[in-house]
């Protein structure tokens, strides 16, 4: 009988496949054009030209400026990361006050709500991902026209900084996030407050015959504090006020 010899083989290895993306801490700026699709239907090719201009001369150099990368462009929309919090905050605030100078008369002007968040953020070659970078679209979305929108954690390192000035707009509930949103308005002056903007954003009503309501406590609208609110001189004492 003949025996055979096999040669023994080695064992199968498995390569780990490369992950395709990794996680990095950044800030996140989300900027949109203000009623982009109405401009659009009147004149698509000068609604193009325009934003296109204000891109090449004032957002790029300026996002460049301050050492962000430009992730996207979605036509009328942009989304930029940053290593910086501060410096995220300052190009927004700089697109904000250059497109205002660059268009101080127009009647129908080019605005952006700007919104930015920082966090873990998902990273590949070609774009960003996460509930960070959902949570600066968000942000951006609850932002008025011209003004710059961020979140608690931008907040929270800035807020000893002496050149900004904040105006909480309360906690939020949005779209795919399912914990309340901390808004503040950011901006390089002292931010007007209005009573009921500043009532809501403290989570106060307004009840019946008039009355004023927050955190439980009646609020009389002659007292002094309330008056200061009303006429919007309140500045230091609201400008910064902390989230609870």
């Amino acid at each position: 009988m003949t025996i055979e010899l096999v040669a023994a083989t080695a064992p199968m290895t498995i390569e780990p496949v490369a992950a395709r993306h990794t996680r990095r801490l950044m800030a996140v700026m989300q900027a949109d054009v203000v009623g982009y699709s109405r401009m659009m239907s009147r004149s698509e090719d000068e609604t193009h030209a325009r934003f296109a201009g204000h891109a090449r001369e004032l957002i790029d150099p300026t996002i460049k400026k301050y050492g962000g990368r430009l992730v996207r462009s979605m036509g009328d929309g942009l989304l930029v990361e940053f290593v910086s919090a501060v410096d995220a905050v300052r190009c927004a605030l700089d697109i904000q006050r250059g497109l205002a100078a660059r268009q101080p008369n127009k009647p129908d002007r080019m605005q952006l709500r700007i919104g930015i968040n920082t966090g873990d953020v998902l990273v590949d070659q070609h774009d960003i991902y996460g509930n960070n970078v959902n949570i600066a679209a968000r942000l951006e979305a609850l932002a008025l026209p011209g003004t710059v929108c961020v979140s608690q954690g931008i907040y929270d390192q800035m807020r000893a900084q002496p050149d900004f000035f904040f105006a909480y707009r309360g906690a939020r509930r949005v779209k795919n996030i399912p914990y309340p949103v901390h808004v503040y308005e950011v901006a390089n002056e002292r931010i007007r407050v209005t009573l009921l903007a500043w009532l809501v954003a403290q989570g106060g009503q307004i009840g019946g015959r008039g009355q004023l309501w927050g955190d439980g406590n009646r609020l009389d609208r002659r007292s002094a504090d309330i008056s200061r609110a009303a006429s919007g001189c309140c500045a230091d004492q609201y400008d910064r006020r902390v989230a609870v």
